[in-house]
């Protein structure tokens, strides 16, 4: 029997709602993967101002927290001798600048989404060139795209937008950097760093694994080892930081063992006192790591309260972000001082830093990424101990 016309109508309604709940209960289980942005509000040179969104949306607003930035772009990649590179015909690359030009970090633009990209961030940035080749579809077809992906991810993140031919390690940049004993040498495992990179293809992966200098073009700051797996949409780095000469000495079965392990170690390297001109006693300490940069300790004793607050004080005031600020307390639960955590410029880049301000003193780690800050602070948990 055919439903009557209001019947009908009142049918469809309450189906209609019934598709519409649906819809939004399998929205809600499965989240769009559409990463976080915020929308950037980017002025170019010719003062021209444009909407972006911006990603990721942490690091946007820790740097930007106005939501305005000076972007330059930079036409150096497009001169890059990089064969199998249609990404770089995609996207827009530069310098990302706050509105005082205090510090700059670097960013690939592709239509109205900025990319952002710095050292200080550690394993932030690969999740950041993820969401990068997704928008721009880049997933690599063969080993070629693969390395190229990789060698454009180390340039954005870790080496300032420098050519790639500068700081990937190979037999003929390191024969024109060496004499010719060195050069001939039988070691196996001088030869396998030489002969790198390589790619290996497993189903959709690619398995990117090289050297590159510690300083692009100088083989004697060393070299670290770096394996970037390139899946669907997603980019997975793993470094391992020689300090050591790179055609030295590589346990590789250490190497191995740490890299499974996932744990940063930490080596002291250097130890000394001194003194600062606000008539500070240091304690310095640099440290080494397995795998990525190392971490310097300073631990600066004052004779009065007021002397060790103005040194937290200048420290905050003159950090580029501030990325956590709150008491400092003891194991009993006390407050015993202030701690934080900022971001600060050093020589023209980036450096993460943690601050402890006690009664008398400042205790300050700082090292090139956030990452191993944060290892480096699991190692020693600091203790308000007035000197």
């Amino acid at each position: 029997m055919l439903c009557r016309p209001d019947n009908a109508n009142s049918f469809f309604a309450k189906l209609a709602f019934v598709v519409c709940l649906t819809l939004l209960c399998v929205l809600q289980a499965f989240p769009s993967n559409e990463p976080s942005s915020v929308t950037l509000k980017i002025r170019g040179n010719d003062g021209e101002v444009k909407l972006y969104r911006g990603y990721p949306e942490t690091v946007v607003k820790l740097l930007f927290p106005a939501g305005e930035a000076i972007f330059v772009p930079d036409s150096k990649p497009q001169n890059w001798r990089l064969s199998h590179a249609p990404i770089l015909k995609k996207v827009v690359f530069g310098r990302v600048y706050d509105t005082k030009r205090r510090f700059n970090v670097f960013g690939a633009s592709f239509g109205e989404r900025l990319f952002i990209f710095d050292k200080v961030f550690g394993s932030e940035n690969s999740v950041t060139m993820s969401q990068f080749i997704r928008a721009t579809g880049s997933d690599p077809s063969d080993e070629a795209e693969a390395l190229v992906l990789a060698k454009l991810y180390l340039a954005l993140s870790y080496y300032r937008l420098e050519n790639p031919s500068g700081f990937i390690a190979h037999k003929s940049s390191y024969s024109a950097n060496t004499n010719g004993s060195e050069n001939q040498s039988s070691n196996s495992e001088v030869n396998d760093i030489l002969q790198l990179p390589k790619v290996v293809r497993q189903g959709g992966t690619f398995s990117v694994e090289f050297y590159a200098y510690d300083s692009p073009g100088f083989p004697q700051s060393g070299a670290s080892h770096w394996q970037i797996s390139i899946g669907p949409g997603n980019l997975e780095e793993r470094l391992s930081a020689h300090h050591d000469d790179f055609y030295g000495r590589f346990p590789k079965a250490a190497s191995d063992k740490a890299r499974a392990q996932r744990r940063i170690n930490f080596a002291v390297t250097t130890m000394g006192n001194g003194f600062t001109s606000d008539g500070a006693e240091t304690d310095i300490q640099n440290w080494d790591s397995s795998d990525g940069p190392g971490v310097q300790r300073i631990h600066y004793y004052y004779k009065s309260h007021e002397k060790a607050e103005r040194r937290m004080q200048d420290f905050l005031q003159n950090a580029v972000a501030t990325v956590d600020n709150r008491p400092w307390r003891s194991s009993g639960g006390s407050i015993v001082g202030t701690q934080a955590r900022v971001i600060t410029m050093s020589y023209g880049k980036l450096v993460a830093s943690q601050l402890y301000e006690d009664e008398t003193s400042v205790l300050e780690f700082s090292c090139a990424t956030l990452d191993n800050l944060a290892a480096a602070l699991d190692l020693e948990p600091p203790n308000a101990s007035p000197h």
